[in-house]
This record gives structure tokens, sequence and C-alpha cells, in this order.
């Protein structure tokens, strides 16, 4: 979560870049990494800057008042962006349970498995991704084919799920948009017997993708 700072009204070694394009300009709140959080496009001009582009790091250095408000305004929006994320993990979570434990005893289970979890700040939503390599790549195909078999899918692929197959060196990719990662660690929460790894299940593998 992000802290304002009271003396500039940015989070500290935040900045913000008004510029001007045509008849508008962009107003843009940029972390302390250069990396931009927030953006928007308003009309006008910063009177005491002829519309040049500039970039301040405190709040009051912005003559124009509606650039200032507007960038107050992205502030805003990006801790409300935040707070909205971490309640949608917070909810994941408690929807699937203790995840550092179901996805721990997934890479214990399955060597060369890599487990992710994050969120999309685009949509504000989970993504989980599992990444297998070598023989693991094997052992995840069979894993996910389970899960869809029990959950009545069959060998397809529901909506929210894809698999990515590198051919050249089998490196399976699972993604599981928020729904569907919630259903699948939840059936995994009940399938805690070890999966045998098997490399020739590897050979399916392009037939479940495709």
């Amino acid at each position: 979560m992000i802290t304002v700072d009271r003396a500039t009204g940015l989070p500290t070694g935040w900045s913000v870049r008004i510029k001007p394009a045509c008849d508008l300009q962009t107003v843009t709140l940029i972390d302390a990494e250069g990396i931009v959080r927030q953006w928007t496009v308003r009309r006008g001009a910063d009177s005491h800057r002829g519309g040049e582009e500039i970039t301040v790091r405190r709040l009051a250095d912005i003559t124009d008042p509606v650039f200032r408000e507007c960038a107050r305004e992205l502030v805003d929006r990006h801790r409300d962006h935040l707070i909205t994320a971490a309640q949608t993990f917070e909810a994941f979570c408690r929807t699937v349970g203790d995840l550092d434990h179901l996805t721990q005893h997934l890479e214990s289970t399955i060597p060369g498995l890599g487990t992710r979890i994050q969120i999309d700040h685009t949509t504000l939503s989970v993504v989980a991704t599992l990444t297998a390599t070598g023989q693991a790549t094997g052992a995840v195909c069979s894993l996910v084919t389970t899960w869809l078999a029990d959950t009545g899918h069959g060998g397809q692929l529901p909506s929210g799920v894809t698999m990515d197959l590198q051919h050249n060196d089998l490196t399976l990719t699972v993604t599981f948009d928020q729904a569907r990662a919630e259903a699948f660690f939840t059936w995994y929460s009940t399938h805690t017997a070890a999966l045998p790894v098997d490399p020739t299940i590897a050979e399916e593998v392009p037939a479940i993708v495709d």
C-alpha cells in the first residue's frame, strides 16, 4: 500500500509529468522507479509553463488548479486500485485455503514445477500460472487432465485455462484466470496424493494442448 507524503501530496520519490499533445495534455503519475502507475488526458494548458512538458515532485508545483486536482485524483485512483487488488487477493486466498501450503505441496510433489500467483492489474483479478520443465511437464499435464476429468470437463480445456507447450524443450505453461484458479486449487486441496513423474506422459502433451 502507498503512503502519501503530506509535504508533497505524492508518495515518496513519485512524480507527475504533464505533457502537451495538440490541444490536450497528458497527466502521468510515475513511481520512484520510473514506472507509470496512472495517467489521463485533460484539455487545457499550464498558464505558467506555456504548454511545455513539466515534471514535478510536489503537487503544489503544478500551478494550474485543473491539472493539480487531476494529479491528486490519479494518486487517489492508484490507492483505490491497490486496495481493490489486495481485497481481491485476500478473497481468493480465503476461497482456496492455505495457498502457501498448496503451492509448496505442488512444487515438492512435482520437481521442476514453478507456481506463480499474481494480480493482473489491468483486470484486477488473480492469475495463476504453472510452469513445468523436463519430466515435470508430463506430471503437470497428468494433473490438469485429472482435474478436468474430475470436474466434468473431460479432455477439453474450459474457458479461462490455457496451456502452452514449447516443443523445443517441452516447457509447459498452464495459465488459469481467477475463477478457474479457485476451482483448481480448491480441487487440489483434496488431492494430496503425490503424482508419479512419468517421462512418457510428456509424449501426450501436444495432443492435450492442441
